[in-house]
């Protein structure tokens, strides 16, 4: 996180989201269908500041919307905090 918020070092939400994505396209490649997936959307609501060096909960549940559209609902946490919810459409190509 060199370089992201000097002062104040923090774990960059996007670096959370290609983490997130990096998972997710992981659990569906085993799946074995040979289904490829696209990003339709996403969006990302941070609650908090996520500090480096810190271990992280992260929970992610996944909701089939139409036949070739996958919601997954991602949020991460602690003990103690609610860190960001992050929102993640795919779409089957």
């Amino acid at each position: 996180c060199l370089g992201h918020f000097e002062e104040y070092p923090i774990v960059p939400a996007v670096l959370a989201t290609k983490e997130l994505l990096k998972n997710i396209y992981e659990v569906l490649d085993t799946k074995g269908e040979g289904i490829k997936f696209e990003i339709d959307n996403f969006e990302i609501f941070v609650v908090k500041a996520m500090p480096p060096k810190k271990k992280f909960d992260v929970i992610v549940k996944s909701e089939q919307l139409l036949r070739d559209l996958i919601l997954y609902t991602c949020t991460i946490s602690d003990d103690s905090s609610v860190y960001g919810h992050y929102f993640i459409t795919l779409k089957a190509i």
